[in-house]
């Protein structure tokens, strides 16, 4: 079995998939009520998450519709470089105040970020890669948040993955308020982020899928994508378009790479094995959507598409 990543960043679309009696999850709900660990699992294998605005069962019944048993056996570890090789990024002008916004320019200028030479083409910024291709059980998120900052009138990473039930916890160590909020078409209540403030805020995804990140205070240029996933498996590459991903269960699987760019995706075969870092780097090679612009639009649905069994 190979699900690709569209597996992960589609799922809103799946609906009501999932067990007619889903178990109960080790989680703590908005209201504070505590629920008993899921049935064959092993309540220390992922972490509690807290004040999640979602009902916890609902989460567990999506991260694991299937009721399978955590993994807990050997792991190891994912790592490479990905290259993109095609047209080069288009120019999207910001207005950023260069005074008061110095980086909005330097991270939102161009419609994709490209890193330093390879010897394959250039380094891509801003990929998410994911593990799939895993079966009879799944894999607990270890984390309760995912920590961004704001600096500069730009929120970094660019492109930002989460597990479904983490949490987003936002800093801003600019001299601007921010007013980062996660569009997911429903109302929320508008979190400011104030400036060097000790404490993050924090941001609740309450769905799966692809959705932007905005300033709701006027920095229209500040526009990140969140998706987020049914599984930890997942990351994104950084300037040098590096990435690495660690406790991958052990076997064959499958390691995904898209951009938000782009329309497609690239996948390559791997064998995990217990305590070795497997190298694996990927090139892609898509043209850019239709005017090169990010989209918060999720792809088309397919009805292939169900989260591992």
């Amino acid at each position: 079995m190979r699900p690709a990543l569209l597996t992960f960043i589609t799922v809103v679309a799946i609906g009501t998939i999932g067990c007619n009696d889903p178990p109960k999850a080790a989680w703590t709900d908005a209201a504070g009520t505590s629920n008993d660990a899921a049935p064959g699992t092993d309540p220390d294998a992922g972490v509690v998450m807290k004040a999640i605005p979602v009902p916890a069962a609902s989460i567990l019944a999506m991260v694991n519709p299937y009721s399978s048993p955590a993994y807990t056996g050997p792991t190891g570890s994912i790592e490479g470089t990905i290259s993109y090789v095609g047209d080069p990024p288009t120019d999207t002008p910001t207005k950023a105040d260069p005074a008061k916004c110095p980086r909005g320019e330097a991270v939102y200028g161009k419609s994709f970020r490209l890193g330093d030479t390879t010897a394959q083409g250039k380094e891509l910024m801003d990929t998410i890669v994911a593990v799939t291709g895993y079966k009879d059980f799944y894999v607990p998120e270890k984390h309760e948040a995912v920590n961004i900052e704001i600096d500069g009138c730009a929120i970094t990473p660019r492109t930002i993955t989460l597990t479904f039930g983490q949490k987003l916890d936002v800093k801003n160590k600019g001299p601007e308020i921010i007013a980062p909020l996660i569009d997911q078409g429903v109302s929320a209540v508008m979190m400011v982020a104030v400036p060097r403030a000790p404490d993050p805020i924090s941001l609740y995804p309450k769905r799966p899928g692809r959705f932007g990140l905005t300033d709701h205070l006027g920095k229209t240029f500040m526009l990140n994508d969140v998706y987020v996933l049914l599984h930890p498996l997942h990351t994104v590459s950084d300037a040098h378009g590096h990435y690495r991903i660690d406790g991958v269960p052990v076997g064959k699987l499958t390691v995904n790479a898209t951009h938000p760019a782009f329309a497609s995706e690239t996948n390559q075969p791997i064998e995990i094995r217990a305590g070795v870092v497997v190298k694996a780097d990927l090139l892609v090679t898509q043209k850019k959507r239709d005017g090169g612009a990010s989209s918060n639009v999720a792809p088309t649905p397919s009805s292939s598409i169900r989260p591992p069994r």
